[in-house]
């Protein structure tokens, strides 16, 4: 098993590794969420209405190799930091970054679902995936409202996710959010300063 070695001259960062996964995701998730509600101000079945959603489809699975990648990472690479807001908080934490991957991986699921249900092949930038296996089609309906609501739900906590991590950055000040942040190296004299305390 590797170890995702914290960078910065505080030894206080992820790896870059983790950084560009954790982005990468959060920016797939959004955007997909966005073209998602801007279709739906659009005319049904329209050329335009139909552009985002095959953007929406390939994004899906640009998502779901890199959530693949991500969850492999984290298995084999490690990184620790103290829990600068105590045992419990730290728990909490863990316990909602385990769900993010479960609602993750359970959207991705039924968004491929989705076209795979009714037969039709997913499409990834002009290249057509057909379903693995025969499905039921009775099930596209219950695929439709679990995705739907798995969106929702991850939107909603990664809202919180985001608060909670600027009440870190600005309120308590522990350099949580920092942690996840591309930085750059601080002056030599304040890394000799941060090793003194």
């Amino acid at each position: 098993m590797g170890e995702d070695r914290p960078t910065g001259p505080t030894g206080q960062r992820y790896g870059f590794g983790t950084i560009i996964l954790h982005w990468l995701t959060a920016l797939l998730v959004v955007t997909n969420f966005a073209l998602a509600q801007t279709w739906r101000f659009m005319p049904s079945h329209s050329p335009q209405q139909g552009s985002l959603k095959h953007l929406h489809i390939s994004f899906g699975v640009m998502l779901a190799a890199v959530l693949s990648v991500r969850i492999v990472w984290r298995l084999t690479h490690r990184h620790r930091f103290p829990d600068t807001a105590g045992r419990l908080a730290g728990v909490a934490a863990r316990t909602v970054h385990f769900l993010f991957y479960g609602l993750l991986v359970a959207m991705v699921l039924t968004g491929l679902g989705k076209r795979w249900i009714p037969g039709r092949p997913v499409v990834v930038f002009g290249l057509p995936i057909p379903p693995p296996f025969a499905f039921d089609p009775s099930w596209r309906p219950y695929a439709n409202d679990v995705h739907h609501y798995l969106a929702w739900t991850i939107i909603i906590l990664s809202s919180l996710h985001t608060v909670a991590a600027l009440l870190h950055h600005y309120g308590r000040r522990d350099g949580v959010l920092r942690r996840m942040l591309p930085g750059r190296r601080r002056k030599a004299f304040v890394a000799v300063h941060n090793l003194r305390l």
